[in-house]
């Protein structure tokens, strides 16, 4: 019989790339059943042009046989309500907050955007984090880490569906991204499709995926994360172009 046609998507090889951030069967298991997986797929469909160099380097696969199929953003994004005070105060947000929104594993890099958030807060009262997301191996041990300053002033929410997400977005100052690498980076765009500025690192896909419409900051970088931050907190006319050029883009 005919063997049916084989299609697999790819969103990034992190794993292969540090695989002492992750644990268990993606740790044992991933590398031997990407490598196979790609080998006998008939194409190779990756989220963004970094996604498909990786694909190249790391699996081996010729370029002929790779799609770049970039990630969309739905259309509750663009029209997200007004954050209303109750959802607000769920989550223990009174004031002004940097928003923070994935999985709190090691690769999205917590630790640096706490640090930067600690030297925020010793010049202001007046802001939040608020962490929305899914507990991972490793938080515990950063949050032990952190001061009782930023302890005070940061919020934790689990995952939010989307009757609430887009309008927790759109409430935000600027979210912020410290990820140690992507191979897309979603919650980018979904934020630029709220009107939220966005900030992130310079590393893996956000470039290519936010373009000109975010901020950047070294990696791991904390000092540099601060102050592109200050940026948006302090100046109203550049976070009004981020406003706009992240709606545009986003579309």
């Amino acid at each position: 019989a005919r063997r049916a046609r084989t299609i697999i998507t790819v969103h990034d090889c992190y794993f292969m790339r540090h695989p002492e951030d992750v644990f268990g069967p993606v740790r044992r298991d991933y590398v031997p059943l990407a490598r196979r997986a790609a080998e006998v797929a008939d194409a190779v469909v990756v989220v963004s042009e970094t996604t498909a160099v990786e694909v190249e380097d790391l699996l081996g696969i010729g370029r002929n046989k790779i799609y770049v199929t970039p990630l969309g953003v739905r259309q509750e994004f663009f029209q997200a309500p007004a954050a209303n005070c109750t959802l607000l105060r769920k989550h223990g947000i009174d004031r002004p907050f940097l928003l923070f929104v994935g999985t709190r594993e090691k690769r999205k890099d917590l630790g640096t955007l706490l640090k930067a958030f600690d030297e925020l807060s010793a010049e202001s009262d007046d802001l939040q984090l608020l962490l929305v997301g899914p507990d991972a191996p490793g938080w515990r041990e950063t949050w032990a880490e952190t001061s009782d300053r930023v302890r005070q002033r940061t919020r934790i929410a689990p995952y939010q569906s989307m009757e609430t997400l887009p309008a927790i977005y759109g409430a935000a100052t600027a979210l912020v991204m410290p990820s140690r690498w992507e191979g897309f980076g979603l919650t980018g765009l979904e934020a630029m499709a709220t009107g939220t500025p966005v900030i992130a690192s310079e590393v893996g896909s956000l470039p290519e995926v936010l373009g000109s419409a975010a901020l950047f900051a070294p990696a791991e970088d904390s000092a540099a994360m601060a102050q592109q931050c200050r940026q948006v907190l302090h100046d109203t006319t550049l976070a009004t172009q981020l406003v706009n050029k992240g709606r545009e883009h986003a579309a």
